[in-house]
């Protein structure tokens, strides 16, 4: 009996170590489940945090087409006075041609 036990002694022995590594596998098992666990949170927060910048730049985009539609009346308002103020210029050289023209038909009688 005694030389049957020796002989399982280093069977007994290979088992606890096996045992011993099955308990740190299982260790490590759980803690890749809490590591995924984490990263599926992080994930989830990410997506939260892209899908409320999306948001923003939509908000972004449409206060950019109201931007652009005001500049656009601005700038035709503009090319309106540039416009108005070439007229007026034409205007005060006429009428300032029309006035001399008149001093000297004055003179002239």
């Amino acid at each position: 009996m005694r030389q049957i036990a020796e002989l399982l002694k280093p069977i007994h022995e290979e088992l606890a170590d096996l045992k011993d590594g099955q308990k740190q596998l299982e260790a490590g098992q759980e803690q890749l489940k809490a590591d995924v666990s984490q990263l599926k949170t992080d994930a989830r927060h990410t997506r939260i945090l892209i899908e409320n910048q999306e948001h923003n730049i939509r908000l972004i985009a449409e206060q950019y087409g109201d931007i652009a539609e005001k500049l656009d009346k601005a700038n035709d308002r503009a090319a309106q006075l540039d416009d108005m103020r070439e007229r007026l210029r034409t205007l005060e050289t006429v009428v300032m041609n029309h006035t001399a023209t008149l001093k000297e038909l004055r003179k002239a009688e």
